[in-house]
């Protein structure tokens, strides 16, 4: 390889040292783009006027998997005759390149999704936009997913909130220790079925 280099022109050494530079370079920048977020934290802090909005649905984001994690909680709010998702201010993924935020088909992304935007930062609540007439039944999770290299970051499902109780969908699960504190489940099914219910 030396020998054949020595015998190039010197146009040909000239080119070989501009792509070989160019092919340092983006390597460099291509390894930067994809490590540097893990060390960066984009701080967000968007408000939204609790006073003027009516929680529909909430849910907790789950990890998706043990590299890729986020916390925090997810909501749907109606609010001036629109829809808004909300990541709440505990809202807080581990950061990533090109990280968009989904709504997305049971199924998962290959059933279907609805882009809402680029994530704004990885630290504290931010809002986007539910597109008009979007039918959030057929979507009830929501991702943060790298668009760079196809994978998901971590989910949350939605759980609808009772009207009359915007902090039902967080209760519900306190329901059954409550109920049957100090009792064995296995010896008194009718209670909690009645608890699961909302009877109890």
């Amino acid at each position: 390889m030396i020998q054949m280099i020595r015998s190039w022109t010197p146009a040909q050494k000239t080119l070989f040292a501009v792509l070989a530079l160019a092919v340092v370079v983006a390597g460099g920048w291509f390894v930067w783009w994809t490590a540097s977020p893990l060390f960066i934290n984009q701080q967000v802090s968007e408000g939204l006027n609790a006073a003027s909005v009516r929680v529909l649905e909430r849910g907790q984001f789950i990890n998706g998997d043990s590299f890729h994690k986020v916390s925090g909680t997810a909501k749907v709010v109606a609010q001036g005759g629109g829809r808004i998702l909300r990541l709440d201010d505990d809202f807080n993924p581990i950061n990533g390149p090109a990280l968009h935020v989904y709504l997305v088909k049971a199924g998962g992304v290959k059933e279907g999704f609805l882009d809402l935007g680029q994530l704004k930062g990885n630290q504290g609540g931010q809002n986007y936009g539910v597109p008009a007439g979007t039918d959030l039944s057929q979507y009830p999770q929501v991702y943060v997913w790298c668009k760079a290299f196809g994978v998901k970051f971590g989910s949350a499902k939605g759980t609808q909130v009772s009207p009359g109780n915007p902090r039902a969908g967080c209760l519900r699960a306190k329901v059954i220790p409550s109920v049957l504190k100090g009792r064995n489940p296995r010896k008194e099914p009718s209670r909690v079925k009645k608890a699961l219910s909302g009877r109890g």
